[in-house]
């Protein structure tokens, strides 16, 4: 081994040592889900993705890219309220 970041992968299949078992329980008790809750989750958002992939196409292809990032960033912003801190908390 040369030390080089090509390595860690290599490592990590030798020592069998795996992060994402961690990183489930970790975001799992955040979102208060089950793995199967954080795999519908994850498919979810797949396919959202890929529906939005053909309108992406097609602004990157007519469109400056900073100026899709600047429209996306400047898109509906909460209510500020001093009842609650995000407009998702009940």
């Amino acid at each position: 081994m040369n030390g080089g970041p090509g390595d860690v992968p290599c490592l990590v299949r030798a020592t069998g040592w795996s992060p994402f078992g961690q990183l489930y329980r970790e975001v799992g008790a955040a979102l208060h889900a089950m793995p199967a809750g954080l795999g519908t989750l994850t498919l979810c958002r797949s396919i959202v993705q890929a529906a939005c992939y053909p309108l992406a196409a097609y602004a990157a292809a007519r469109h400056n890219r900073a100026h899709i990032i600047a429209v996306g960033a400047s898109g509906p912003q909460p209510h500020s309220s001093s009842a609650s801190p995000t407009p998702f908390c009940t």
